[in-house]
């Protein structure tokens, strides 16, 4: 029987090398995601906020940390699309680790799987739908991002399914070649894959019809009212809750006010 023992622990000793492996290579992977992501961060100035005025002896009131009435993040876009041409933005949301370029690839499954800097790694890119204009004229864009489980890309994104994070952290920032835009968020929610929450294809009357239907369904409650004159992004990422479930964030998008 010392045979079959042996055979045992030679079998157990490869399973745990194995899976050893597997860690490290993913913790590997994650890292050089991380540092990829890091070092293009140079490319993006963002000011630093300004506390809101409060009368002495008051107590101190909540206030979201990026105050949308005087400074804007900056990007430096030629050097970025010196690097990789298909950027397209970039998408910087206070309070959360969501900082990041956005690239247009030539369908929705290129940059699943690739770096911004089109190097292979899980982690991917932050990037937006291949049906929609890169300019984000449309009616209606989508921003794809993983929901890692090193709070990188779109992973905080699931915050907004708190009411209190949502009051602090109400408005994100889109910043493109074309200009400066900020992200009033109005709407975020689980769905599954198979709802309206990803159309594209609207008249007045289902644009309108579908803002309603999408507005009804958060997690949050806002004082965003939008309507069928704007332009709305959604930002779509994974969820655990269920198979094929989804975690999506519904914004209007309106021009920064520049001085």
């Amino acid at each position: 029987m010392k045979w079959l023992y042996r055979i045992v622990c030679a079998i157990l000793v490869v399973v745990m090398l194995v899976s050893a492996w597997k860690i490290w290579s993913i913790m590997s992977e994650y890292k050089e995601g991380e540092d990829a992501y890091h070092d293009i961060e140079q490319f993006i100035t963002i000011p630093s906020p300004t506390p809101a005025p409060s009368d002495a002896g008051a107590e101190p009131s909540v206030q979201p940390t990026q105050d949308p009435l005087t400074q804007f993040p900056v990007v430096d876009f030629a050097s970025l699309q010196q690097m990789n041409s298909d950027v397209v933005g970039w998408i910087y949301i206070p309070g959360t680790h969501v900082n990041y370029p956005i690239v247009q690839g030539s369908d929705n499954s290129y940059y699943l799987n690739r770096l911004f800097t089109k190097q292979w790694n899980s982690s991917g890119a932050i990037f937006e739908d291949y049906r929609n204009a890169s300019d984000f004229t449309d009616w209606h864009t989508i921003i794809y991002g993983h929901q890692m489980n090193n709070r990188t890309m779109f992973h905080d994104l699931k915050l907004y399914e708190d009411q209190e994070f949502y009051d602090e952290q109400p408005i994100g920032y889109l910043l493109t070649p074309q200009g400066t835009y900020l992200l009033e968020f109005f709407s975020g929610y689980v769905s599954s894959v198979d709802t309206n929450a990803w159309d594209l294809n609207f008249t007045e009357s289902s644009f309108e019809s579908w803002l309603k239907d999408i507005q009804g369904r958060s997690a949050f409650t806002s004082q965003v009212q939008p309507g069928v004159g704007d332009r709305i992004v959604t930002l779509s990422t994974c969820s655990s809750a269920f198979e094929n479930a989804r975690f999506v964030l519904h914004a209007v998008m309106r021009q920064a006010e520049i001085d």
